[in-house]
């Protein structure tokens, strides 16, 4: 942390190897890969320049320097910048994972517009274009009220935006459909804290095959309902050491050996029997 713009002269940019929980933070990531990398895409998100610019000096103590000290202001947020773009840059590059960026204070409730535009626009932008050359694509976060910044924020390259309840996912839409993923507008105190789920309502299903008898018990797709209870069987299993059969991993041994077949000329048959995940000659 900065106790004064001056102290920025100081600074290093960030070593992902040695600072702060970095090195807890890679090897939890290390361990996720292990057990979860090839069957699932994993990847992280953090603040962006302008919050993290925040963060280092103080929310306040920044706010007024946007006003009374535009210069150190900026060298701030280039050096945040900096920083942001080589922790995702290290980190994709050792462990494989991609990066959204987070903007808390990138809303009109705490930024007006003639700021947006001067020290959070160049900034993200810049982020952006820098993070999309080596992970493809950078999505963004921004809490609170965004839709008189909209044009801005599509026209930092983001390939997707993810906003927050208080807008509306339909006018985004129709809007900036054609240009970005939409994602958000999800109410998460209103729905888990104060809202009430009806669990007796559901889709009640009987699955006979093969002699086999199965009762499926469903909820309506996406309610909180349902996503309650796929969060709760998955720290079921977790609790009680519950496995399943990796079918991706078997698809994928399937084709990559049958690339290879014409060249065993040993083999006339080969069986892949995934029901009983077996494989034979």
């Amino acid at each position: 942390a900065l106790e004064t713009f001056d102290d920025l002269d100081h600074m290093e940019l960030i070593n992902v190897e040695k600072d702060g929980r970095f090195p807890i933070i890679i090897e939890a990531f290390e361990r996720l890969q292990e057990k979860y990398g090839k069957e699932r895409g994993i990847g992280s998100g953090l603040a962006g320049p302008f919050t993290t610019a925040a963060s280092l000096i103080g929310t306040e103590t920044f706010l007024k320097g946007t006003v009374k000290h535009k210069e150190q202001a900026h060298k701030l947020l280039q050096y945040s910048t900096d920083c942001v773009v080589k922790c995702c840059e290290d980190l994709h590059r050792k462990l494989g994972i991609g990066f959204t960026l987070s903007e808390p204070m990138g809303s009109r409730d705490l930024l007006s517009k003639r700021q947006f535009k001067e020290f959070f626009v160049p900034y993200i932008k810049q982020a952006v274009e820098r993070m999309n050359k080596f992970q493809g694509s950078t999505g963004i976060h921004i809490c609170g009220h965004t839709r008189d910044r909209w044009e801005e924020v599509i026209g930092t390259g983001v390939s997707g935006f993810w906003v927050d309840n208080c807008e509306s996912i339909q006018e985004l839409k129709e809007c900036y459909g054609d240009k970005v993923a939409i994602s958000g507008n999800v109410p998460p105190v209103d729905v888990l804290k104060n809202g009430t789920f009806d669990f007796k309502s559901f889709l009640h299903l009987d699955l006979n095959q093969n002699g086999k008898h199965r009762q499926v018990i469903m909820y309506k797709p996406f309610s909180p309902e349902e996503l309650l209870c796929i969060f709760l069987k998955r720290v079921l299993d977790r609790k009680f050491h519950i496995s399943y059969p990796n079918r991706n991993e078997y698809i994928r041994t399937l084709f990559d050996t049958a690339a290879a077949i014409k060249d065993m000329s040993d083999y006339t048959i080969f069986k892949f029997d995934l029901q009983r995940c077996t494989k034979g000659t």
